[in-house]
């Protein structure tokens, strides 16, 4: 039998993701990124620059991170209702919450993703390859 291999879109920031995914092996593989209205994109990334203050280790391994967490969604589903609920618990613990009024729980001021939409953590808990950078989350 053949290995379930579909293609799938991601939208996001101006660009659209084409993913090839393999649900039997897990795995994802970025086809083309182009921006939103249809021409190619150009992408420049520049060399990473160490930084001292930024835990989550530069643009291109939070981009690698974000993009990883966003596929394990497509390919394994989202993170069921127990380890969302702790993970949640965990982050309103946490002295490092920029907290938003209920339902939202807020921002993670530790892993350095900022405050755009994606970066909830109502929203990132849902993910199932996102991690706390401060490894509160089990899961």
């Amino acid at each position: 039998m053949k290995p379930e291999i579909r293609s799938a879109y991601v939208a996001t920031n101006g660009f659209i993701w084409e993913l090839q995914l393999d649900h039997e092996a897990g795995t994802a593989t970025v086809l083309s990124i182009r921006k939103n209205d249809a021409r190619p994109a150009r992408i420049a990334v520049p060399p990473p620059t160490p930084r001292a203050a930024d835990p989550g280790g530069g643009i291109v391994t939070k981009a690698k991170s974000w993009l990883r967490a966003e596929v394990s969604a497509l390919v394994h589903g989202k993170v069921d209702d127990a380890n969302f609920g702790a993970r949640m618990a965990a982050c309103r613990a946490c002295n490092r919450l920029d907290p938003l009024p209920e339902p939202k729980v807020g921002y993670c001021t530790a892993c350095g993703c900022g405050r755009g939409l994606r970066a909830e953590l109502t929203v990132k808990g849902r993910l199932p390859a996102a991690k706390c950078p401060l490894k509160k989350w089990d899961s």
